[in-house]
Order: C-alpha cells, then structure tokens, then sequence
C-alpha cells in the first residue's frame, strides 16, 4: 500500500482511505451491476419495440406503394386505353362487315379480312382478347341479350342461340360484352309483356 500512497503538498504520504465495510463495496458493485443489466434490458426492449414498429411501417409502406400502383394501373388504363381499345374494337366491327358487304369481290372482302386479322393481332399483343364465342346458358356477365327468340322447350330457356356480335375483355375486364340471341320460354315472355 505504501507505493500507492501519494504525497501531500507537505510531503507526507497520505494513505489510501480504506472502507470501513468491505461488504458494503461488493454490495455496491452487485448494485451497479444490476442497475447496469437493467439500462441494458430496457434499451433491448426499446431496440426491439422500435424494429417491431419499423417492420410494421414498412408492411403499411409496401402495402400503401402496391394500393398505389394498382390505382395507377387502373386510371391509365381507364382514363387512355379502354377508350382507345373500345375505338379499335368498333374498327374491327366496320371491317368485318365491309368484308361482308364486299363478299361478291373476293379480293377486296380478302383485304378488309386481312385488315381485321392484323387489328385483332394488334388488340391482342395489347392484352385485349376477343370473349371466346358459347351457345350456352347466357351470361350476363360479359355477355349482352341484343335479340330474344322464343322457345317451348325448358331446356333450351336462357340459352344463348348466336354470337350477333364479338365481345372483348382487357386483362380479365370486359371491354365489351358480346351481343347474343338469348331463347326464352314462350310464357315468360308473354308473361313480361
């Protein structure tokens, strides 16, 4: 102990002061140790509750960007291409009834046909697909009765009878529904009118 003395300004070693409770200092580290452990555990659990929120911020984010994309999606493709689309669709129309209209000149009903094939290739490249043609149970869903024929037979209630007209779909969205001849009972449509 004496080399860990220091000296006064008078030159005297002063000696190093002693506990009077050696325990009480053990006590004191045990102390500071858990006060210690205990800053430690709090700033864990704050790390933890702040990457929890983090990660709950970042779910809300992606969530609200992927809302976002597809209402973009949806607007461009209502606001630009679905009246462009639906303008094409009506071109594919014309042409197809100037190839009947022409039908006695092979060549020129050729070209319009030809014209059409390649504007329904264009469509398609774009992601609008015709609406695959049925003579089954009519569907109001892309499906729009233009003309009703009636029927005595039950079986044959509700079923679509002709195609009058194509119907398009865009990426799973109708377009345009397809224009079909419906069959109807002969007394509900005695009874309708």
């Amino acid at each position: 102990m004496a080399k860990d003395a220091e000296k006064s300004s008078d030159g005297q070693a002063d000696a190093e002061p002693v506990s009077a409770n050696p325990r009480s200092d053990e006590e004191g580290h045990e102390d500071d140790a858990r006060v210690l452990l205990g800053l430690v555990s709090e700033l864990l659990n704050d790390l933890r509750e702040k990457t929890e929120r983090d990660s709950a911020k970042d779910l809300l984010v992606s969530r609200v960007v992927e809302r976002l994309d597809a209402l973009e999606r949806d607007f461009l493709f209502r606001e630009f291409r679905q009246p462009v689309f639906r303008d094409l669709v009506l071109l594919t129309d014309r042409l197809a009834s100037l190839s009947a209209q022409f039908g006695d000149s092979e060549d020129v009903a050729a070209a319009f046909k030809s014209i059409e094939r390649e504007l329904l290739e264009v469509l398609r490249r774009q992601g609008v697909t015709p609406i695959e043609a049925t003579c089954e149970a009519f569907n109001a869903e892309s499906q729009e009765a233009v003309a009703v024929e009636c029927t005595d037979d039950p079986a044959m209630d509700s079923v679509v009878l002709a195609v009058r007209r194509r119907g398009f779909s865009y990426r799973g969205t109708i377009l345009r529904p397809q224009g079909v001849v419906v069959a109807r009972l002969q007394k509900e449509v005695a009874e309708d009118e």
